[in-house]
């Protein structure tokens, strides 16, 4: 038995909301009151979040789903100081954007214990190793997801890509068989698929690089992922940025070539050809990127070993300071 919470109602927070709540309710082994909650770090939150989802995926035909959540504050967290049979595991899953995520830990942190799992869904790299430096006794999970969800303007989100999200422990604690079975089992459900990842961090990487090669063009050019690669703006930009990105993951420790790092972010391309970045999403909003935690973090990368950063550094000024075309 697990209590599953949840902290960032954006779009990732409210589609793994919806299809757990789906799977909750048909559980037997989730029986008790406020197995699926958000949390709110806010002074005065609203005491429940309205979500609203439209996804092909929840019954294999295009479904309207919406469902409405309670809300606590961190000192509203009940998790047991020991863990048995009959007491339930607590996990969270953080999904605030990276530049809050530290900042959202450490608010949690007086009412945690090893106990409690924290599962990481952040973009780019960097608050990662700030929450792992935070909470270094707390079993640490990062999960890296390729499911395609948009909030259209009327705030119904739209699942609009089925995808995979890889979970792997982060640190030392989330690393015991135990820990990591009870944790991977309570995520593992029809809906949204998951597989468990025993080295998460070249997972993270590759993200990154991909992340780094996509969502400032988008931000940019206000287009979707799959109009990039007809403009100017990449064509330019790309052969220098495939070299740096690949020098990125070459120091990182991962064995990619610059032929097979061109292949996989043109699949991604292709692949989620109509999904608006977030990154876009963000700009359109008015709303702070996480920018820096992408490519201002693979330029910092890349300056800290000596190696050229000239694309990034400027994808990351043009993001932050530019308006969208």
């Amino acid at each position: 038995m697990a209590v599953i919470s949840i902290l960032g109602a954006g779009a990732m927070g409210c589609l793994w909301a919806t299809h757990l709540h789906r799977h909750l309710l048909n559980a037997a082994d989730f029986t008790t009151p406020n197995t699926l909650q958000f949390i709110s770090t806010k002074p005065k939150p609203s005491r429940h979040i309205g979500v609203s989802l439209h996804s092909p995926f929840l019954t294999g035909r295009p479904e309207d789903f919406r469902l409405e959540l309670p809300v606590i504050i961190p000192s509203e967290l009940q998790i047991t100081p020991s863990k048995s049979e009959s007491k339930p595991i607590h996990i969270i899953l953080l999904c605030t954007k990276s530049y809050h995520a530290t900042e959202a830990v450490v608010s949690l942190k007086p009412y945690l214990n090893q106990h409690c799992y924290l599962v990481l869904f952040q973009n780019g790299l960097g608050s990662q190793h700030a929450i792992i430096e935070a909470l270094p006794d707390i079993p640490l999970f990062a999960a890296v997801s390729t499911e395609g969800v948009n909030r259209q303007a009327n705030g119904i989100l739209v699942h609009a890509g089925k995808g995979l999200t890889r979970i792997g422990p982060l640190n030392d604690a989330a690393m015991h068989p135990d820990v990591t079975e009870s944790c991977l089992k309570a995520l593992n459900f029809p809906g949204l698929k998951t597989q468990a990842c025993a080295d998460i961090w070249p997972a993270l990487w590759e993200k990154l690089a991909i992340n780094c090669a996509i969502n400032p063009f988008t931000a940019l050019l206000n287009c979707p992922n799959g109009a990039i690669k007809d403009t100017a703006l990449f064509q330019e930009n790309w052969p220098l940025l495939k070299r740096e990105l690949s020098a990125m993951l070459h120091q990182a420790g991962l064995s990619i070539s610059m032929q097979e790092l061109e292949a996989c972010v043109f699949q991604v391309i292709n692949n989620t050809r109509t999904n608006i970045s977030s990154m876009l999403q963000d700009k359109r909003a008015n709303r702070k990127t996480e920018i820096d935690d992408i490519n201002g973090f693979a330029a910092r990368y890349l300056a800290d070993h000596g190696l050229s950063n000239t694309v990034n550094q400027m994808l990351c000024a043009k993001v932050t300071h530019s308006s969208i075309i």
